[in-house]
């Protein structure tokens, strides 16, 4: 059984991909992790009601209405790009 270059060439690159997703995989579970002991150190909830309908509004277009939400729902207020609490 003879394997041509372009199979070779498929194979290796198939096998990086894999290498690549197996270590974004790595990162995600690092990420996740560090945002649930940052949520349990600040009591700050990651996710929740609220925060599936801001995510709801933004991703169908709606995106001053999810800042108007957002600062009604936790008291912050918007100047300039700060956010005062």
């Amino acid at each position: 059984m003879h394997i041509g270059l372009i199979e070779l060439l498929t194979l290796v690159a198939v096998l990086y991909v894999l290498v690549l997703v197996v270590k974004l995989d790595g990162r995600i579970k690092g990420i996740k992790y560090t945002l649930e002991q940052i949520t349990k150190k600040t009591g700050i909830p990651s996710s929740g009601p609220i925060d599936n309908e801001l995510r709801e509004l933004i991703n169908n277009g709606y995106d001053i209405k999810a800042v108007k939400k957002s600062q009604r729902g936790n008291g912050a207020v918007i100047v300039g790009r700060q956010t005062i609490y």
